[in-house]
């Protein structure tokens, strides 16, 4: 039956021809390669930001043979081992009122975990020390937590069984992957950072950026300006409006210490710094290491539509 439109008669095959040359030409644009966009589709990019990391059919994968010198190269993965390690070998380590590491254990930690300088900081300044006054010892904890590989049980800290054995050597892959997971899919950056407005679309655009480091950062790529390269421009526009006010957070500077920082410690980037005043040092340019390209790959599928694609188009 004619449908009346204006005066002119559509029937539904008129209709159904019209969406179908839309759908058509939405489907072309999707797949069309953006300058802005690193020279990725929008539809690449939809496979970059909502496929599952390390699963099949994922375009975020990780290597599951890194040389264990290899990831020996990361410190945020020596110290969160040697936190596992330490509550391994105690048997379960007993929780705070608050639920956090005892003053002792924390004490024991800052000599385990910690270098010469930053051990003599530690003391200069703290007669005793809780478990939040040792930045990479919370984070740590709470990374190793969020991963199920560290669990309050009956008051007590204690690494499960069946993921103790990811302390082996021959396993350290696995951890590693655990952890990093953990720490950029599951954890607030914005709570590890310990500063800054919440800024949550910078960590949703993680896999993008690490992708875009791969590309651009193979030799060094310096920090100044390095959001237009490697932030999606949605995500910085979003970022421009959140930090608008701020007197110091520019989108720039929330990716130098919210992510580019972050990745250094994890051994993924290598940075040069510059002298500043007063013995202050500046991220200048950073380059992915040998780590980076051992553990990461991308397999990108230029035709990805995420799950919740046909809800947009109110289909079943």
């Amino acid at each position: 039956m004619p449908i009346d439109s204006g005066g002119q008669g559509l029937t539904q095959a008129d209709i159904d021809a019209v969406n179908r040359h839309l759908a058509a030409k939405s489907m072309a644009l999707n797949m069309t390669p953006r300058p802005d966009m690193g020279g990725l589709s929008a539809a690449a990019v939809a496979h970059l930001l909502y496929s599952s990391w390390g699963e099949p059919g994922g375009a975020v994968q990780f290597n599951s043979d890194v040389e264990p010198a290899t990831l020996e190269s990361s410190l945020f993965f020596r110290q969160a081992r040697a936190l596992l390690q330490a509550v391994h070998d105690a048997d379960g380590v007993k929780a705070t009122a608050a639920g956090n590491l005892p003053r002792k254990f924390v004490a024991e930690m800052v000599d385990c975990m910690l270098g010469e300088e930053a051990r003599e900081d530690v003391w200069r300044f703290h007669k005793v020390v809780n478990e939040e006054d040792i930045r990479a010892l919370h984070s740590s904890r709470v990374v190793c937590q969020e991963a199920g590989l560290l669990r309050r049980y009956k008051g007590k800290f204690v690494v499960p069984k069946k993921r103790a054995g990811l302390l082996s050597p021959e396993r350290g892959t696995e951890l590693f992957r655990a952890l990093f997971v953990s720490c950029f899919r599951c954890v607030n950056l914005a709570y590890l950072a310990w500063a800054g407005p919440e800024a949550g679309a910078l960590q949703k655009g993680v896999p993008y950026t690490l992708y875009r480091l791969g590309v651009v950062a193979v030799d060094w790529l310096k920090t100044d300006g390095a959001e237009n390269t490697i932030v999606l421009p949605g995500i910085r526009q979003s970022l421009e409006y959140e930090t608008g006010t701020e007197s110091y957070w520019s989108v720039g500077k929330l990716l130098e210490y919210r992510i580019l920082g972050l990745l250094i410690d994890w051994g993924l980037l290598e940075g040069r710094y510059v002298d500043q005043k007063y013995g202050m040092k500046k991220l200048d340019a950073v380059r992915v290491t040998a780590l980076h390209n051992a553990f990461l790959r991308f397999e990108l599928n230029p035709a990805y539509e995420p799950d919740f694609a046909p809800r947009w188009r109110g289909s079943a």
